[in-house]
């Protein structure tokens, strides 16, 4: 494994065992599954491309972003909603609290404009 590689894997390791052991300890143990408790929400960001492009979550819920293009590449990135909302920069990581209203939240990179996806908050 890349030294690279490695730091990133470190880095969510860690981002996630600080969600799950925070004040945001809800949101339910690190490999959850669906049956009444939920696992803590990830977006990737790879290739330029948002993963899920489609996230549900709860309201209020931490939405962990990491991204392998700045751990990897240098290449910065962010997840922003259109209504502004919330915005990050992660570099490589980044940590934001769902929105309270439920709907679906169109995002996108401020950079990178044709990178979009949406969270859904149920």
């Amino acid at each position: 494994m890349s030294p690279r590689r490695l730091f990133a894997s470190a880095v969510v390791s860690l981002a996630l065992i600080a969600v799950s052991t925070g004040p945001a300890a809800e949101a339910g143990p690190i490999g959850a599954t669906n049956s009444g408790r939920h696992q803590i929400p990830v977006i990737r960001i790879s290739q330029y491309t948002y993963h899920p492009q489609r996230l549900t979550v709860r309201p209020q819920q931490p939405v962990v972003v990491v991204s392998f293009d700045y751990i990897l590449h240098s290449i910065p990135h962010t997840v922003t909603s259109n209504d502004g909302l919330f915005s990050v920069r992660p570099r490589p990581l980044a940590i934001f609290r769902a929105p309270k209203a439920v709907g679906q939240y169109g995002y996108h990179c401020q950079i990178h404009s044709w990178m979009t996806g949406v969270l859904i908050v149920s």
